[in-house]
């Protein structure tokens, strides 16, 4: 069974968009119990004055997807809008309600007869990549698996976007294994401060596939490198993961991604470790990576194209 990605709760989601506010200098928070009273029964989780006018904020920690949750919001944020009318009659106010995900088309086409904005993920990692708040915005509120894809395909391979590619592949990697993984530790060197790797995701697993991987083929620590050749990938390339990887170390398992897939060299040693050392290397393509993104965003499970990928080389030996 695929495990559900870690997703920022709500109390956190709450405190974020506080230290948000916090920065915006013409903005004046209000303590929601002393503007309503103790007797209300539609408590905002936050308030703020902004150009005089009063905002109610609503934290969701996830986007309403069933029917009955869907109505239970709408009703809720009517029933804001009324009390808010009733105790503060002529007050110039808006509702917000924000969430941790994509906003539906269903959710703002039922919103439309409400005076409401809708902070949705896309809307909250913009306003905090403005804005000095100590926060990665992509690490806060990652994109979505569509929304990789389209940042992989408009990528170009070569020297010019080889930092953007890493970059991309660590996310990448994020969402299609972690969890299980752990999340991926980034360039680190090995005390001679040679051998040094993109990514190492830790694999502390006890069931599933994972398990199997550090207890059949070493994946004690699963070592990542993003190569962003235009051409299919050296020999060097596939000796260099080779390197990483050691038994009283990181371990035999590595991955590397890359946009055009091996030449026939490159092929040849990966064999060749696998066959003299044990050390398996597995190689994701563009292709391949899309593949990834799309089991993604199906809740299918990635490590089903890498268990494929092995199974295929071991049977071609």
């Amino acid at each position: 069974m695929l495990e559900k990605r870690r997703r920022i709760s709500r109390e956190k989601l709450k405190s974020i968009i506080e230290r948000v506010l916090t920065k915006e200098p013409d903005v004046r928070l209000i303590n929601p119990l002393h503007f309503w009273g103790p007797q209300t029964d539609y408590l905002p989780d936050l308030m703020f004055e902004h150009d005089q006018v009063i905002h109610s904020v609503v934290v969701l920690g996830e986007a309403p997807r069933t029917e009955t949750r869907f109505h239970g919001a709408l009703d809720y944020l009517v029933e804001m809008e009324h009390s808010l009318r009733e105790l503060r009659p002529g007050i110039s106010s808006k509702l917000v309600i924000a969430m941790p995900d994509e906003v539906t088309h269903h959710l703002l086409d039922a919103l439309r007869g409400i005076r409401v904005d809708i902070w949705d993920v896309d809307w909250l990692r913009f306003q905090v990549s403005g804005r000095d708040t100590d926060l990665d915005a992509e690490e806060v509120f990652p994109l979505s698996p569509g929304q990789l894809r389209a940042e992989l395909e408009k990528l170009p391979g070569g020297r010019e976007s080889w930092v953007a590619y890493q970059r991309l592949c660590g996310k990448i990697l994020t969402t299609a294994f972690c969890p299980p993984l752990e999340d991926p530790i980034v360039e680190l060197s090995n005390a001679g401060k040679a051998n040094r790797r993109d990514f190492i995701l830790p694999n502390y697993s006890d069931s599933g596939f994972w398990e199997f991987m550090r207890s059949q083929y070493r994946a004690d620590f699963v070592v990542a490198d993003a190569k962003n050749y235009r051409d299919p990938i050296p020999k060097d390339c596939i000796l260099q993961v080779g390197n990483y990887l050691s038994l009283a170390g990181l371990g035999l398992f590595g991955m590397l991604l890359t946009r055009k897939g091996m030449d026939g060299s490159a092929e040849q040693v990966r064999r060749d470790l696998w066959v003299n050392d044990r050390k398996l290397i597995v190689v994701f393509d563009d292709e391949d990576i899309l593949l990834l993104l799309e089991m993604c965003a199906t809740n299918a499970d990635p490590s089903d194209l890498v268990r494929q990928k092995i199974e295929d080389f071991r049977l071609s030996l």
